[in-house]
Order: C-alpha cells, then structure tokens, then sequence
C-alpha cells in the first residue's frame, strides 16, 4: 500500500550512506517518484536526492525541477528541499516561484490499522506546514556557505502568516540583488 512505501521511504532518508546496494535505492526510489500517492512521490524525490549516481544526476534535477508543479503542495515542497540539495544555487531561480504558493503543504495518507481502524501516516513539507515556508528553507540551504547566502529569520508561532509574507518580501529582494550571482 502507498501508506507502507511512505514509511518505508521515510526510513532510508537520512540512512542511505553506507548501504550495500544503494543503487537498487535510488532505483527503487526514482521509480515510486511517479506514484499516485503524493505521500509516496514526495518522499521518493527525497531518498532518489539522496542515493543518485554521479550519472544520474542531471537527469534527475529536470524531474525534480519539474515537480515544482507537481499538483499537490506537499511534492512541491519536497521537491523544493531535494532540488536544493542536489543543484545548490543553481536551484534558487527555479524555487523562487513557489514563494508565492502558500498552500499548506500537509498530507495524510489513509490506510487501516492491523485491527481494521481506519488511520492515516501524517506528511509535513515543512516547520510551518506551508509551501512559502519550504521554498525559503531550501533557498537558504541552497546558499549555504555562499557569500551572498540568504539567512531565513525566525518566524514567531504567533505570527506566522505575517513572518513568512516578510521573509517572501525579503527573499524577493534579495534575490533581485544576488540572483544573478546565484
């Protein structure tokens, strides 16, 4: 069920370093990248970001670039995160669009409980549960240890539409400075 290849995938990120076959992974992972679950599609974009061959790579960030519009918010946001991680700054143009998107990025996949109990596995794109908020995380990720990074400031809980609609505004205008540098 789509319920068990989340948590499965759910598992190997994070943990794929040292796997004795993490080719068969990446395999695995790029091909449940094009699941009807999108519980399943987003978390198959973060192992496939972490387990891809050096030959793979290329062809990987087009389909992750590509599911920057993947329908649902919770793909778009994974999708954000792993395109920062695999291509860095040259990721930044491509995420930028979804400052713009403040979906909630939530998703709960439906399955029934060894007794029978309808239950669902929870998917969170982000601290804040928001596509606008995953965007920002990744552009920062995506210039760390630049010297033009962008710094995400805290969002206070009280506040939270109105902290990240600031850091949507700051972003945009730091972008509009450095994204050629990028």
């Amino acid at each position: 069920t789509a319920a068990v290849q989340s948590l499965a995938l759910f598992r190997f990120k994070g943990n794929t370093y040292g796997l004795p076959d993490i080719a068969k992974v990446f395999e695995a992972a790029h091909g449940l990248m094009k699941s009807k679950d999108p519980g399943v599609r987003g978390r198959a974009l973060e192992v496939a970001s972490e387990t891809v061959p050096a030959g793979d790579k290329d062809a990987l960030v087009k389909e992750i670039t590509a599911a920057l519009k993947d329908q649902h918010p919770y793909v778009r946001s994974v999708a954000a995160s792993s395109l920062a991680r695999l291509a860095k700054t040259k990721a930044v143009a491509d995420i930028m669009p979804l400052l713009k998107d403040s979906a909630s990025n939530t998703y709960e996949a439906p399955y029934k409980s060894l007794i029978e109990v309808p239950a669902s596995m929870h998917h969170d794109g982000s601290p804040w549960s928001r596509v606008d908020d995953a965007a920002l995380f990744a552009i920062e990720w995506a210039t760390a240890g630049t010297p033009n990074k962008f710094d995400y400031a805290q969002i206070d809980h009280k506040n939270v539409p109105g902290d990240i609609a600031k850091e949507v505004k700051r972003a945009t205008e730091w972008f509009a400075q450095n994204g050629s540098k990028t």
